[in-house]
């Protein structure tokens, strides 16, 4: 039980990163609408927020690949090859 854990929030996280969002958004869509303005908002308006931050997070994933694949070849971060560069301007 304790390899599967292991396994689940060091390999396995980018999987189940987006299903608290996914709990959000159902929470958000089927949650009624009381009196108050607090979180009464249109579907459209949700599915709008909801895509949002879907789509961060798809590029942030991309991002962390990346930086993955580059300490693979390079033994190098992305964010080393920044700071290098930025350590070399005029």
């Amino acid at each position: 039980m304790m390899n599967f854990l292991k396994w689940t929030f060091i390999k396995a996280w980018p999987v189940f990163m987006f299903i608290p969002i996914l709990v959000i958004h159902l929470i958000l869509m089927f949650s009624p609408c009381f009196n108050s303005n607090f979180l009464c908002y249109d579907n459209s308006q949700i599915n709008k927020l909801i895509s949002f931050l879907m789509q961060l997070s798809g590029g942030l994933l991309i991002l962390i690949s990346i930086d993955s694949n580059i300490e693979l070849f390079k033994k190098n971060s992305l964010a080393g090859m920044i700071k290098s560069w930025y350590e070399i301007r005029p």
